[in-house]
């Protein structure tokens, strides 16, 4: 067997994989969720961190998102200029920068919750209530088994 055969035998087992499956069914549904609502999911991951916080530094939306400290900064000014946050000199520790939500990004989040709420029932659609509730229960506990994988050396 040749490396090229390694490589897709890898491929396809991963691919086979609980794990791949949870990225396969991921990626569809960002993408079906982002084109509809069109916006990215780095910005609505913003919306969501900002709207369950009053203020939040930009250094731990960083840390939520995983994402690069220069993506941050360059998609909160953005969402500055379109009059959707407000950023300021963290009064407590200079180094920081506090972000808020501005009373427009503050609509357009419950602009972004109704068209969700429509795309629900549609990702959902002959799935009973029964697996919807089992579904929920299990991404949960995958959800915090995760978190502790991350937490410790495998």
């Amino acid at each position: 067997m040749d490396e090229t055969d390694r490589q897709t035998m890898i491929d396809m087992e991963f691919e086979s994989s609980l794990i791949g499956e949870f990225r396969r069914t991921f990626l569809a549904v960002k993408m079906a969720v982002g084109g509809r609502i069109g916006i990215t999911q780095a910005r609505l991951l913003i919306f969501q961190h900002l709207n369950a916080s009053s203020e939040i530094s930009q250094a731990d939306l960083q840390r939520r998102l995983g994402v690069d400290g220069a993506v941050i900064t360059r998609l909160v000014k953005q969402m500055e200029v379109e009059g959707l946050l407000t950023r300021r000199p963290d009064p407590a520790d200079n180094r920081f920068t506090l972000v808020k939500l501005t009373t427009e990004g503050h609509r357009q989040i419950k602009q972004l919750l109704v068209k969700v709420k429509a795309i629900e029932p549609i990702l959902l659609d002959g799935v009973s209530a029964e697996d919807i509730y089992c579904i929920r229960r299990v991404l949960e506990r995958v959800r915090q088994n995760a978190e502790v994988i991350k937490e410790r050396p495998l």
